[in-house]
């Protein structure tokens, strides 16, 4: 008690009674004692450090009630129980729970486009959908290709029915021959015959047409049973002048057809010519019956 400054004896004198000062006195030197600093700290460091301690004592102690002992004038101060602290387990808060927005999706500010009208933001424009590609279209052979090939029966049956006659009107004289031969090599016979009589009657200036009324000739005479017809487009073959390679096969038919429809001088008129320009003909003996016949 005698090493406190005056100040802190005052305030010790008039706050305090002489128990309870020697009482907390005695725990600072316990306390002092117990946390002793080495031989190197000075005095003079020690003792303003006790001085605080001993305000701050003061000053809890002048803030409890006082309680006057019994059987006494003086006040007393109740000594407090020793408060061990408690650690407090920290609580984490539960995450809050994550809510979906109901409203229309902000718009990033990457995505946002500037309406030039209103100057205002507005989403950007979808892209369209691709249109649908269409399914290749399955490939669908003509008649004409089918006819290249030879396949006459496929090629009519593409033409369909009447195909032929309406088809002759605006073909060409390629397709006319071209839907003869589909016709009659098909089992068509009076189809062929309109393609070929328009090559004769609409192009007699063609290379092609001598050929025309041969066939025609032929059709006539063999598959239709028309052997008058068949004179006259036999007739006109001839005097178109065909190749020499089918000029024997003119001839011949001419004296078949001739005797055939009853015309049997024109029928021997026939074979003689065709003995003068084909006496070692292949065909002869095959035309003596059509001739000897009565």
């Amino acid at each position: 008690m005698s090493e406190l400054p005056v100040p802190v004896k005052t305030a010790l004198r008039e706050t305090t009674t002489s128990t309870s000062v020697a009482r907390m006195w005695g725990r600072i030197e316990a306390r002092g004692r117990m946390r002793a600093p080495s031989s190197g700290v000075r005095r003079w460091v020690l003792v303003p450090a006790i001085a605080l301690v001993a305000s701050a004592a003061i000053a809890f102690v002048s803030s409890m009630p006082r309680h006057g002992a019994p059987g006494s004038g003086s006040h007393a101060i109740p000594a407090l129980p020793a408060l061990t602290p408690r650690s407090t387990p920290s609580i984490t808060p539960p995450p809050a729970p994550i809510t979906q927005p109901t409203g229309p999706r902000p718009i990033p500010v990457h995505e946002a486009v500037i309406d030039p009208a209103s100057h205002m933001e507005r989403a950007p424009a979808r892209p369209k959908a691709a249109p649908p590609v269409p399914a290749p279209a399955e490939t669908h052979e003509t008649w004409r290709e089918l006819a290249a090939r030879g396949q006459n029966d496929q090629a009519y049956a593409e033409l369909g029915r009447d195909g032929i006659v309406s088809a002759v009107s605006s073909a060409s004289v390629d397709d006319l021959f071209a839907l003869a031969d589909v016709a009659r090599l098909s089992g068509h016979a009076a189809e062929a015959v309109p393609p070929l009589q328009r090559i004769v009657s609409e192009h007699r200036t063609d290379v092609r047409t001598p050929l025309a009324a041969l066939t025609l000739g032929r059709v006539q005479l063999r598959s239709l049973g028309v052997p008058g017809d068949a004179v006259r487009s036999l007739d006109t073959a001839i005097a178109l002048g065909l190749p020499a390679g089918l000029a024997e096969d003119a001839d011949a038919l001419l004296v078949e057809a001739c005797s055939r429809a009853g015309q049997r001088e024109r029928a021997r008129t026939a074979y003689e010519t065709y003995v003068r320009a084909f006496p070692a003909g292949s065909k002869r003996t095959n035309l003596e019956r059509w001739v000897a016949q009565p």
